[in-house]
């Protein structure tokens, strides 16, 4: 799944777990690539590279989701940055039927953070499971319906939120922007609420600056920003 950076600095190695069909409209189609397939892309390049972050977005099928977990926890010395993508902006869904079950049985324990919209966070179980399950947790506030955009964040006890303007338009790729940057920061060593509140920052500036590639949702505009960091 592929991932913007946000420093021109910050090398990223894909791994594919899915391919598409889609443009700013909605996503048509997802063909999850075969599970061993991906433990061999994910094998190459950790046998060559000093990998830092895990970030992982869509994951397809459930297959992918245990094959997945399994490389986590053989690299627990990795963190993971989960970005929950359950369905798309227009609703349409990029799972196969069953996943959020393995995500909870499987994917859960293996990351460091998540960070899911409310929508995604209450299919997953709620709030007050997830942080029962996940040492750090960030509730994007995008999908609510309050007038300005409230991200919530949790850690044991801890709760802390960040608030922004709701811009007018909607946005292909603001979630994947957003846990992007997070890793990001985490692979630069940067302290976990440090780096949400400079990605949430960036993220806030891609979307300002958002152009349009097609007929429908604006695109993040992530090319000339590193230097505004």
């Amino acid at each position: 799944h592929s991932s913007p950076t946000r420093r021109s600095s910050d090398l990223t190695l894909c791994v594919l777990t899915a391919n598409t069909i889609q443009n700013t409209a909605r996503v048509f189609k997802v063909q999850s690539v075969d599970s061993a397939f991906l433990k061999q892309q994910a094998q190459s390049i950790l046998a060559e590279s000093d990998v830092k972050v895990f970030k992982i977005g869509v994951l397809g099928s459930i297959n992918n989701v245990l094959m997945v977990s399994q490389i986590a926890k053989e690299n627990p010395h990795i963190p993971v940055v989960w970005d929950p993508v359950l369905k798309s902006g227009a609703g349409d869904s990029l799972n196969e039927n069953g996943i959020v079950q393995a995500f909870k049985e499987h994917l859960l324990s293996c990351c460091l953070i998540a960070t899911p919209n409310v929508k995604e966070a209450q299919s997953l179980g709620g709030v007050d499971f997830l942080k029962q399950h996940i040492p750090y947790l960030l509730v994007t506030g995008t999908e609510d319906k309050t007038k300005a955009v409230i991200h919530h964040f949790y850690h044991q006890q801890t709760c802390k939120k960040w608030v922004f303007p709701r811009l007018k338009n909607s946005f292909h790729g603001s979630g994947c922007t957003l846990s992007s940057a997070i890793a990001c920061n985490l692979a630069h060593q940067m302290p976990i609420l440090n780096a949400i509140d400079s990605a949430l920052a960036y993220t806030f500036s891609t979307l300002k600056n958002a152009f349009q590639t097609g007929k429908n949702q604006k695109t993040p505009n992530r090319t000339k920003l590193w230097s505004m960091q």
